[in-house]
């Protein structure tokens, strides 16, 4: 039954080949012929017109695109170029096609509308136009959603861009070596003998780990250090504690604390002129009159922690202060290992969120290095002495100078005032806060010399309570300012225009109903002139100008406020003003104002503290 289908399959397998060899031939020539009529259509006029279309359409967007990015490229070569000339002529870098640049760079137009994420599609060259334009010409962009975290992720994109890396390097390296043919030489080296190139991303301690590690395989290292700026970290000198049998002499290079004597400190103000959102959040203050207080104290503190650790250690710790400027550099150099870390950051961008960095392993390089670094320390740098008079002096001068520059400035109390939570979260150790009470009193010295003389021959300074020495800073709302004997420290204000004093209606018990003064209790760590302005901005709503201190004691008020106590050093002071000002008052305790003369406050039902104040101050 099936021997048919059989046949027939094995037949029509016997025709197979020659069926497909036809197939194939057929094929061919009517490829040949097609082939044929598309040559000659695209040699017509419509062919090449229409050729040419359907390239421009496919290929044009990415050519274009090409020749476009090519210009940018070349563009931001030529940039980078000319702020380096101008850099190592010490020339500033501001210019006006740096700001057209800038202003027109793709990264900027796309943080606007696409936020953080437009980073993603930048280039290095853009990263590096941005960086570099947005500590000059930044202040006064509105970039809707913009993160200033992702300005790290921006710095270390433009750090893979060469031109720029060879701007931060040579316009640093220009303050040690100042030809500029050198500084080149040198810059071209570095870039091509660094073993490891620290990226901005980095975590900090990958550097400090790097540097313990090549200090475990040494003996007798001899270890030099130039500080970012003031300071010595705490993990540094765990790595030097760790690690002292290896080390047999150390030099650290940080500013002189003395800001009226040295400029290292005022020239460093510089970090304070970019846009806020540049400033590392929680690392210095805005304002540069108070951050000089933060460097000085960070100064002091950093030369006291080391000698306290290592004061009878076998291991030589000496300090050398910078008196005029900081060389834009961060340095770890083991001289005898020739091993060297190399942080530059000269320019405006100067804290460590924008700092990469070379670690380098070339001893020729490095003896160079040291050579040209040294020369430069001996020039620009003052050895601090070892023993403990020395230090002391340097203490007692830098207090000194510190306070008179305060003092100098418009309104030191309410400017301190103003940034006083933010410096103490910066200086929480205790000896900073010794340092502080030490300037304080010294500020104290000028600011109570407009008291009267009965004053200031009857009362301690009145800064005297502003950082209790041996007694932790407790934070706001947590504790109050208190005297020896157990009374608390409260300020109040006669605030005066044309005539009449202003007085406010209490709301909370025990004087609920009475009239008295704006007035409050001074916090722990409040010197009662920081304090009266905070508690006028909080009651009143008032900023007011520098207050005159009329009178300062204790008195007993003879029923106890709602903090508890019955006693109080009061520090209380006048303000005038030409018109009257503009007044909000606190609801939760205060109801009611009124500007009042002599015959109307002597009818009114007042606090026991106020009525004290007008007996204490009746003759004034």
């Amino acid at each position: 039954m099936n021997l048919p289908h059989r046949t027939v399959a094995t037949r029509l397998s016997e025709y197979q080949l020659p069926i497909v060899t036809l197939g194939l031939v057929v094929v061919a020539q009517l490829a040949t012929v097609v082939s044929q009529v598309v040559d000659v259509a695209v040699h017509s006029v419509l062919g090449t017109f229409l050729q040419a279309a359907a390239v421009s359409v496919s290929f044009g967007p990415v050519t274009t695109g090409n020749i476009r990015k090519g210009r940018q490229d070349r563009r931001y070569r030529a940039l980078f170029e000319r702020l380096t000339e101008y850099s190592l002529a010490r020339r500033g870098l501001q210019c006006q096609q740096l700001e057209d640049e800038f202003l027109h760079v793709p990264l900027l137009s796309r943080l606007c509308s696409g936020g953080q994420s437009a980073i993603r599609k930048s280039t290095p060259s853009e990263c590096a136009v941005f960086v570099l334009g947005y500590q000059f010409y930044g202040h006064e962009l509105e970039i809707p959603n913009f993160d200033p975290f992702c300005l790290t992720e921006i710095a270390d994109c433009a750090a893979e861009y060469p031109p720029y890396r060879y701007l931060v390097l040579a316009d640093a390296l220009r303050t040690v070596l100042p030809e500029a043919a050198k500084v080149r030489a040198l810059v071209r080296e570095i870039e091509k003998k660094a073993t490891t190139r620290f990226r901005v991303s980095s975590r900090t301690s990958d550097a400090d780990q790097r540097l313990e590690s090549r200090i475990m395989r040494s003996r007798e290292e001899e270890l030099i250090v130039v500080s970012t700026t003031s300071q010595v970290s705490g993990f540094f000198l765990d790595v030097l504690h760790r690690r002292e049998a290896n080390i047999s002499e150390v030099k650290v290079v940080c500013l002189s604390p003395r800001i009226l004597s040295h400029g290292s400190i005022s020239s460093q103000s510089l970090e304070s002129t970019v846009p806020v959102s540049v400033i590392p959040t929680g690392q210095q203050i805005d304002d540069p009159r108070i951050d000089n207080i933060r460097r000085v104290v960070r100064i002091l503190t950093g030369i006291a922690s080391a000698r306290k650790r290592f004061g009878s250690s076998r291991m030589d710790i000496r300090f050398l202060i910078l008196k005029e400027r900081h060389p834009g550099l961060k340095v770890r150099l083991l001289s005898r290992s020739g091993y060297l870390q190399l942080f530059p950051g000269n320019l405006r961008y100067a804290g460590n969120l924008y700092r990469f960095g070379y670690e380098i392993e070339d001893r020729q390089l490095v003896e160079r290095f040291t050579a040209l670094l040294g020369d430069w320390l001996d020039i620009s740098g003052e050895p601090l002495g070892v023993n403990d008079a020395e230090i002391q002096d340097l203490e007692e001068r830098s207090i000194s100078e510190l306070a008179r520059s305060l003092l100098g400035t418009e309104r030191p109390a309410e400017n301190i005032a103003v940034k006083s939570t933010m410096l103490f979260s910066l200086l929480p150790d205790e000896y900073g806060r010794d340092i502080l009470g030490k300037v304080f009193n010294v500020i104290a010295q000028g600011v109570d010399s407009t008291a009267p003389g009965r004053l200031r021959e009857a009362v301690p300074s009145q800064w005297d309570v502003y950082v209790p020495a041996g007694r932790p800073i407790v934070e706001r709302q947590r504790g109050l300012a208190l005297t020896p004997s157990g009374a608390h420290v409260s300020v109040g204000a006669f605030i005066e225009c044309d005539g009449k004093m202003l007085v406010v209606k209490k709301v909370t018990a025990p004087n609920r109903g009475l009239w008295s003064i704006p007035a409050g209790h001074c916090e722990w760590g409040e010197c009662p002139a920081v304090s009266i302005v905070r508690e006028l901005r909080e009651e009143i709503g008032v900023l007011p100008k520098e207050p005159t201190l009329i009178y300062t004691g204790e008195i007993d008020e003879g029923r106890p406020c709602r903090h508890g106590a019955a006693r109080h050093l009061w520090f209380l002071y006048r303000i005038q003003f030409s018109e009257l000002p503009e007044i909000t008052l606190q609801a939760e305790e205060l109801r009611e104002l009124k500007w009042v003369d002599n015959t109307v406050l002597g009818r009114l039902r007042k606090t026991p503290a106020l009525e004290a104040l007008l007996e204490k101050t009746s003759g004034e």
